[in-house]
């Protein structure tokens, strides 16, 4: 959009619903979106969830941290030489451009969804890393070390989701560590720590008014046909969370070392007991990682 110029926007609403949109359906509409000069992206935005990740600067500065930390100990026992970093889900392209100005020589980055492989490489050669940082739209699993120059000196991969393993990090970092690695390669993350805890979730007072009677509802969600929730407890206000045991650790992973297929294969605690420490309503339990960079 232009300053100056408006857009048509159609308002509409039923009984349950509020609906706005941007019609592109006018004769030189039509023309510019055939052109290019307009986008049309998919109803259904399904990456929206890269906005609040790239937006988490605590995420941010610990692989850049890690990054950087690991490009000098490759420089400093290869004679100054930088590495060949091999980024897995280059998303924004934001990981490979730290490794490149972390010091490495080179940087191959591997992204899926064509839209964001095409972002990232605007991306890159907006802030000037077009010469280092190389996006290649292809899934790590059919990449072959001999077109990109072989194999790698550093791993970095944020492939994680809320529960850890659901975007398949184990059988990625697996491949690569086969295929595409060094066998002294640097992994970040190296590792991860899968905990548990036994959360109460209730109201109280509410803007000066005692809302306790509201928390008969409260469990209903431990009742419904999806066994896992996200949640960001950040965004819950502290006297309506209250822990009621300690933080028990369940499974440990080693990306660098450990055995990803025995992993990959599938755990069972049968013997796991929570001690409750503090006496409550049982809302729900949490499961939450660290990461190991």
């Amino acid at each position: 959009v232009s300053a100056g110029e408006p857009i048509r926007v159609v308002a509409s609403h039923d009984d349950i619903s509020l609906t706005l949109d941007a019609p592109i359906d006018l004769p030189d509409e039509m023309a510019k979106a055939n052109s290019g000069h307009i986008v049309l992206w998919p109803r259904v935005n399904a990456l929206a969830y890269h906005f609040p990740m790239i937006a988490d600067e605590g995420r941010n500065g610990c692989f850049d941290r890690a990054l950087v930390a690991a490009v000098e100990r490759f420089k400093a026992s290869h004679g100054g030489r930088g590495p060949r970093v091999l980024d897995i889900g280059s998303g924004s392209g934001l990981l490979a451009m730290m490794a490149a100005r972390a010091g490495a020589c080179e940087v191959h980055s591997l992204e899926m969804v064509p839209a964001l492989a095409a972002v990232a490489r605007h991306i890159v050669h907006a802030n000037g890393f077009s010469d280092t940082v190389h996006i290649h739209t292809v899934m790590s699993t059919n990449l072959q070390p001999t077109s990109v120059g072989g194999v790698f000196d550093i791993l970095v991969c944020e492939i994680v989701d809320d529960q850890l393993l659901g975007e398949g990090v184990l059988t990625t970092i697996e491949d690569a560590r086969k295929r595409l690695l060094a066998s002294d390669a640097a992994i970040i993350p190296d590792g991860a720590s899968v905990h548990m805890q036994a959360i109460e979730f209730r109201v109280g007072n509410l803007s000066g008014f005692a809302c306790d009677e509201f928390n008969l509802f409260s469990t209903d969600a431990c009742l419904s046909p999806k066994g896992h929730h996200g949640c960001k407890l950040q965004y819950v206000p502290p006297h309506c969370q209250r822990k009621l045991s300690p933080q028990l650790d369940l499974f440990d992973f080693d990306f660098a070392r450990g055995d990803l297929a025995g992993y990959a294969a599938g755990r069972v605690r049968e013997d796991v007991l929570l001690p409750i420490s503090e006496t409550g309503t049982l809302s729900g339990l949490l499961i939450f990682f660290t990461l190991r960079c």
